[in-house]
């Protein structure tokens, strides 16, 4: 079943809720840190997904996003004096879609 990228905020959001709460945040066992993402995210969603939909997704989300970023710090690193994070944004996007073949698709997460 495919994502819209409002699931994909959706998710990104309740797992950085989980992980940011002082009361539980990444002091539990992975299956309850999980539970209790899915529970949230269950709240919010407008589709059910299960455990395995939601962690797999998850982890696809996890590796794209970490591209991204390390794309985008290298640009910045070498970008020239009087740009601006728009163009080194920008500039970074193209250069993800060079590298994996395919455009990053989850800004907003």
């Amino acid at each position: 079943m495919h994502w819209t990228p409002e699931e994909e905020e959706i998710l990104a959001e309740r797992r950085l809720d989980v992980t940011e709460n002082p009361k539980i945040g990444t002091s539990q066992s992975a299956d309850s840190f999980w539970n209790t993402v899915i529970a949230n995210y269950a709240q919010l969603a407008y589709r059910k997904r299960n455990n395995e939909q939601i962690t797999g997704k998850w982890a696809k989300m996890s590796r794209d996003i970490k591209v991204f970023i390390g794309v985008y710090n290298q640009l910045k690193r070498n970008w020239r004096s009087g740009t601006n994070d728009s163009d080194v944004i920008e500039a970074a996007h193209e250069e993800y879609r060079r590298r994996q073949g395919v455009p990053f698709t989850h800004y907003k997460a």
